[in-house]
């Protein structure tokens, strides 16, 4: 279910102008605050959320931008590129959420900017004088393919947080607030991962992996490669690889570890197997539910078996907690600095 704003202030299409945009924000705000209602309206903009999208991502962005706002009032720039539109033009509103710890309305703003891919160009100097200045800006790209060079330069460098959709970005995309969805679609994974190896720790008193295997298939959004950089990114002794003739190597506390690829049969479940000391082996794998028809992982090491829906994670609370707490992104910062050395099949 949908939560919609309790109260929306429409102010209509104008051109993309950062001038015009501020005047109508501020005409609207005028009515909004003029409105014979009983209870004050506050604004508030506790960060500058920019949803990037094209036609087919539309109604997603259009949906994430209005839930981002509601749980995280801010402004937010809602930019729809793409070859079919056939206009340059943004529509303001001012939209309102009943709060009751407050005793007001609570309002933020949102401009959605409309462009076809030609006049794309333009979008970043409007952008950029919309900002509001002292807080972040986090944008969160749902495009399938990025493919206006001059925006999207534009983007990485407003942004202090990009989440970005695209399989492919430029090389310049590679900053320290930047992550791929396909990292977030990996959290139930290694959540289930790491209260396996918790459980380990917990009866055995210590580690020791001789081997990790990641299972591949001929999947288009392959996680493979992500979870063995998150793998030496956790366990390397300083992030360091060898060489070996199955795939690479690190050590592990001082002891070798050898990581290896395997590719998938058409019915093999299995995601990720862990050998350990004492002939100790963790093996992950991926089944359909037959009750509910929904994927999940299953780990069992030593007995013990542990289950975890395969569900994506609430994108919104995902957002709102990495911006709120950089662990996620220090992680996947070590993934980017792995990934090019590793020998992914």
């Amino acid at each position: 279910m949908i939560n919609m704003p309790d109260v929306t202030f429409e102010g209509g299409y104008l051109p993309v102008s950062a001038d015009l945009i501020e005047q109508k924000l501020n005409d609207i705000w005028r009515e909004a605050t003029g409105a014979p209602e009983d209870l004050p309206f506050v604004k508030l903009c506790l960060a500058n959320v920019l949803v990037v999208s094209d036609a087919g991502s539309r109604i997603e962005a259009e949906i994430l931008a209005q839930q981002l706002a509601i749980r995280h009032p801010s402004r937010v720039l809602l930019i729809v590129v793409d070859e079919i539109l056939a206009t340059y033009s943004a529509f303001v509103r001012t939209a309102c959420e009943f709060n009751r710890e407050a005793g007001a309305y609570v309002c933020w703003e949102i401009v959605e900017i409309l462009s076809d891919t030609p006049r794309s160009v333009h979008i970043g100097g409007a952008v950029r004088s919309l900002l509001v200045d002292a807080v972040p800006v986090v944008t969160v790209d749902l495009r399938a393919y990025q493919s206006t060079p001059d925006f999207d330069h534009d983007l990485h460098q407003m942004s202090d947080y990009y989440f970005v959709q695209a399989d492919v970005v430029p090389a310049g995309a590679q900053f320290k607030g930047f992550m791929p969805l396909g990292w977030y679609r990996t959290l139930s994974l290694r959540e289930l991962i790491g209260r396996a190896v918790g459980c380990v720790v917990q009866q055995k008193k210590s580690l020791s992996v001789s081997s990790i295997t990641i299972f591949y298939g001929d999947e288009r959004e392959r996680l493979d490669p992500l979870l063995a950089g998150w793998f030496v990114g956790r366990l390397a002794d300083q992030e360091k690889l060898t060489e070996s003739q199955t795939g690479a190597g690190f050590m592990f506390r001082g002891s070798p570890v050898d990581l290896r690829w395997e590719k998938s049969a058409s019915q093999d479940n299995r995601v990720v197997e862990i050998r350990m000391d004492e002939g100790l082996t963790l093996l992950v794998t991926s089944s359909i539910d037959d009750n509910t028809d929904n994927r999940e992982y299953k780990v069992v090491c030593d007995g013990v078996t542990m289950n975890q829906p395969a569900a994506e994670p609430d994108l919104v609370s995902y957002v709102l907690a990495a911006v709120g707490d950089d662990t996620e992104f220090k992680e996947y910062a070590a993934v980017q600095r792995i990934s090019t050395r590793l020998p992914i099949p």
